[in-house]
């Protein structure tokens, strides 16, 4: 997830910003317990104009025990608007779309 986002704030400065989350799905499937190790595994699932969305699977002891998905959008907040995905920046989030 981190490298996604690292894409739009290569330093990921808070200052600087400039995505928002208008959607978030979450479906759990199984009992997730603090005792062992969690793996989440993040991908794109699709590339919009200015929004993109990321699926993630959580997964514990072999089995995944949730899934969710979030909409993003690229944001100016001093503007208040949204901001078309440039061609570098699709070429960029191409690069973890999912195979589905």
């Amino acid at each position: 997830m981190e490298s996604i986002y690292r894409l739009f704030i290569p330093d990921l400065a808070p200052e600087r910003w400039n995505l928002i989350v208008v959607k978030f799905e979450m479906e759990c499937l199984e009992e997730i317990d603090h005792l062992h190790e969690v793996t989440v595994e993040t991908a794109v699932k699709r590339i919009g104009g200015s929004s993109f969305r990321l699926k993630r699977s959580l997964s514990q002891k072999g089995k995944c025990a949730a899934r969710a998905e979030t909409t993003l959008v690229s944001f100016d907040y001093k503007e208040k608007k949204s901001l078309t995905l440039d061609g570098g920046m699709r070429k960029a989030l191409e690069q973890h779309l999912s195979a589905e």
